[in-house]
């Protein structure tokens, strides 16, 4: 894997990110016109980096899929988060001083697209573009925000690809504010260091390195490929979940708590991700998340606008509030 990375602080910054776009779509052996979207892409991601989060990085490193070789550009922020994805990918919002097609470019440009955004914290995106026809994955959305009252949120969440699928992690930090999020950070230091591993190991790592802290629960699921088994464990009160078509497959955790001695993860039981569903996992800050998934549209609707309608209409406003929607 190649490419490289820009520290975007001024408007040299976009330029310097569209030029490192352009630079490892050729390096990767992509066409002209798949190297100036993804120039697109990176400009249009420092730009709103420059203007709405004081700054921040762009990465572009080189991918294969199937043996098709693709791009993938990564900005990450630590401004105020994105407040309104929906309106902004759908080109309702657009940075001065861009190229003029804001976040709604690329959308269009991308054949997949993760978004992070938290309240107060920042935003990460991550878009890919291939040279060649490939396999579609699914894609994430995280959405979170702080109990008011609070500096930072106790609730943090995280995702990984690997070969061996997409690793997804969801933690509450017992209580509210720093220490609660020392322990939920924890917790996803675990599974960045060792994304690959089975979640249920991963979740008897999280007791040793949870202890001496409030505690936490936590959620974990590997997603393979379409029809495969999602491999999961959770222990708490982790929301999770496959919704089809009004349809809901919950997968509940077990009693307890993550740091103490009454861990004892679930395991995994027959949840299967088809074409179309959502796999959902909700903090308890999220009041009955699959209510808030009865909507007629939800199969036409991108993750991250689902998060957006679900963090709103079913987030408790006396706790922290985290969604992560993957479709």
């Amino acid at each position: 894997m190649s490419g490289g990375v820009v520290d975007v602080r001024d408007d040299a910054g976009a330029s310097a990110a569209r030029l490192l776009a352009r630079a490892t779509a050729a390096e990767a052996g992509m066409a002209a016109a798949q190297a100036e979207a993804l120039a697109i892409i990176a400009s249009e991601l420092a730009t709103n980096q420059r203007r709405y989060a004081g700054g921040g990085l762009v990465w572009a490193r080189i991918l294969r899929r199937n043996g098709v070789a693709g791009v993938e550009i990564e900005a990450v922020d630590h401004g105020p988060g994105l407040g309104d994805p929906t309106s902004a990918f759908a080109g309702e919002a657009r940075s001065p001083g861009s190229l003029g097609i804001g976040l709604a470019g690329v959308r269009r440009f991308a054949l997949e697209l993760d978004v992070d955004a938290r309240k107060g914290e920042g935003t990460r995106i991550l878009a890919r573009v291939f040279a060649g026809p490939v396999p579609r994955r699914p894609t994430v959305a995280i959405l979170g925000r702080a109990l008011a009252t609070e500096r930072v949120s106790g609730d943090s969440a995280g995702f990984w690809r690997t070969d061996e699928g997409l690793l997804l992690t969801l933690v509450d930090g017992l209580g509210h504010g720093p220490l609660a999020r020392e322990a939920a950070d924890r917790a996803i230091s675990v599974a960045a260091s060792a994304p690959d591993d089975k979640p249920v190991v991963l979740l008897w790592a999280c007791a040793a390195a949870l202890r001496g802290t409030r505690g936490a629960v936590v959620a974990m699921a590997r997603l393979g490929g379409e029809g495969a088994e999602i491999d999961y464990a959770s222990v708490g009160n982790i929301q999770m979940g496959v919704w089809n078509r009004g349809t809901v497959q919950r997968a509940a955790g077990n009693p307890g708590i993550v740091g103490s001695a009454s861990q004892r993860p679930s395991r995994p039981a027959g949840l299967q991700l088809a074409s179309g569903a959502l796999f959902v996992m909700a903090t308890d800050g999220i009041q009955d998340v699959f209510s808030g998934l009865e909507l007629a549209d939800a199969r036409t609707l991108p993750p991250w606008a689902i998060a957006q309608r679900i963090l709103a209409k079913r987030g408790k406003s006396h706790d922290d509030a985290m969604v992560v929607v993957v479709k």
